[in-house]
């Protein structure tokens, strides 16, 4: 309604009828991107073309990337066969968050965390070329730098 449209019947109080949880009328999904995704990028409609099926309008999407950094909450306008056009209600960007190179351990060689798919990985300064990802820890990545770098 808007505010040319004036209010008849009983619908000047909420029906108790329409009353009901939330999952009755609307799905709520998340979306972990990779680190580095163009947030914007996630707001143009191909993005959903391979979930659009799934989606209708009013559900709810919380976007974060892997690392944290923000978490976004979109609210779904309306869908089609290979598209979905999202609104953004609130976006959230948090400072406090590590920066993905947490740890430059000599001049060549750094390890990072980069989240729950690459784990902690090699990246050679120089030109920020992964060499190597999927360590379960810290120290193994370490290792195997100084391996690389011939320093064992």
């Amino acid at each position: 309604m808007n505010a040319e449209t004036p209010v008849t019947g009983t619908w000047h109080r909420a029906r108790p009828k329409t009353l009901k949880p939330i999952g009755h009328y609307v799905n709520t999904y998340a979306v972990i991107v990779p680190v580095g995704m163009d947030f914007e990028a996630c707001l143009e409609p191909e993005f959903w073309c391979h979930v659009a099926s799934r989606l209708q309008p009013h559900d709810e999407i919380v976007l974060a990337p892997e690392d944290g950094s923000y978490r976004a909450h979109l609210f779904v306008r309306s869908v089609g066969k290979v598209e979905a056009r999202v609104a953004v209600v609130h976006k959230a960007e948090f400072d406090d968050v590590q920066p993905a190179a947490e740890a430059d351990w000599n001049a060549t060689h750094r390890v990072i965390h980069a989240g729950p798919h690459h784990k902690w990985r090699v990246e050679r300064v120089v030109d920020d070329e992964i060499l190597k990802h999927g360590f379960p820890s810290k120290a193994a990545a370490e290792s195997f730098a100084r391996e690389h770098a011939g320093m064992t």
